[in-house]
């Protein structure tokens, strides 16, 4: 081909050929004007990046299933921790009833227990009379 020869001249030409052979003097012309070894290496690059992206997004994919299974699995140990605490708290409620119907003045006690820790006194030590009665208003 002439270097002379002008794109339209080009076309004209290619129009007489089927549509392989068009793609293929394309990238011949390409090769031609650009130089051979550019094309070819950005061709190159173009699958390698192709090939990273493929990747990428197949990692992407395996996080996404990842991070469902551990919220399905932080979901089932939520749950199994809130029926175990529900469970728990039954159990301790029971035996407080228990402990009301035996002792019917334990309720009382556990109100006095809970205003002597209110007002620092741990049961090791004598209580200040006079705060317990300024707090009581007395």
């Amino acid at each position: 081909m002439e270097k002379s020869e002008t794109c339209c001249n080009i076309c004209k030409k290619y129009k007489e050929y089927g549509s392989c052979y068009i793609r293929t003097r394309d990238k011949q012309l390409l090769n031609s004007l650009l130089g051979g070894n550019k094309v070819n290496r950005l061709e190159k690059e173009n699958a390698q990046l192709q090939r990273e992206v493929d990747d990428l997004n197949e990692q992407i994919e395996r996080l996404h299933t990842a991070m469902q299974k551990m919220k399905d699995n932080h979901a089932r140990e939520l749950n199994r921790t809130n029926e175990q605490h529900q469970q728990e708290v039954g159990n301790l409620k029971r035996i407080l009833d228990k402990a009301y119907r035996w002792f019917p003045s334990f309720k009382r006690l556990l109100n006095i227990e809970r205003e002597c820790l209110q007002y620092d006194f741990t049961g090791m030590q004598q209580p200040d009379a006079s705060a317990i009665l300024r707090a009581r208003g007395l």
